[in-house]
């Protein structure tokens, strides 16, 4: 699937529209116990808004606001796998992510954030012969979204070609230390959102993957708290839950 074909654009009834300076200032900082790794810090721009969702939860319902999903733009796919050259860059793919991110900036009211749910290169993490080709992707794809408007935020959600399809510690730790952590839970504007690492699940639990074994342990305990980690909003109280 090629990266910006459509912009999906989620309109919620009684969420945020603008991030409230004061209610974070006044706010006391609240323990996000359910994320049970530390918060890296990630080198990609943006990221500080989900450090501030974790510190400041935005668990009050005050109004409509939107946040906008894009998927996949695995810079390095057009000309490796559709057009099939021998040595492929990536400039399609660099094309089409600012043309995305040039009409999310444009959008009235701004969205709240923009959640990229997976394969932000293509290059193989578990790969150490492609290593400095990822890094030229990253350094790229880092460049692009430093175009975001400031106001917005990026949340980034691992795929298989972040972490690899049989994730490691190395491949973990570096997703985290790029983009941040691979499973955790923000609230912004009386809504949860929580990301999952669902790569985690092709892994068989044997002395193979020994190394990965405590984030998998972690990411299933994680997801097994969820259906307790809900508040009510005031829609009638039901609880409102995103999960990427």
């Amino acid at each position: 699937m090629t990266f910006c074909s459509s912009i999906k654009l989620l309109a919620l009834p009684s969420l945020a529209v603008v991030c409230s300076k004061l209610a974070m200032e006044t706010s006391k900082p609240v323990e996000n116990n359910y994320l049970k790794v530390p918060f890296p810090t990630s080198t990609l721009p943006l990221m500080g808004h989900l450090s501030n969702w974790f510190t400041y939860p935005e668990k009050e319902w005050t109004g409509p606001f939107t946040f906008v999903q894009g998927t996949d733009p695995q810079l390095g796919l057009i000309e490796k796998y559709i057009v099939k050259k021998e040595n492929p860059r990536w400039d399609a793919e660099i094309f089409l992510v600012n043309n995305f991110i040039e009409k999310v900036n444009a959008l009235t009211p701004l969205p709240r954030f923009v959640v990229i749910t997976g394969d932000m290169l293509d290059t193989d993490p578990t790969s150490p012969d492609r290593m400095k080709e990822h890094k030229e992707q990253y350094t790229d794809f880092a460049s692009c979204f430093r175009k975001l408007n400031p106001q917005i935020g990026l949340v980034c959600v691992p795929g298989n070609h972040d972490v690899g399809d049989y994730p490691t510690k190395d491949t973990i730790d570096l997703y985290r230390q790029e983009f941040g952590p691979d499973f955790f839970t923000f609230w912004v504007g009386g809504v949860q959102f929580s990301v999952l690492n669902t790569q985690y699940y092709k892994i068989k639990a044997d002395k193979e993957h020994e190394d990965i074994k405590d984030c998998m342990e972690r990411h299933q305990q994680f997801v097994n708290g969820l259906k307790y980690y809900t508040a009510p909003v005031h829609s009638g109280n039901r609880s409102k839950l995103f999960l990427f």
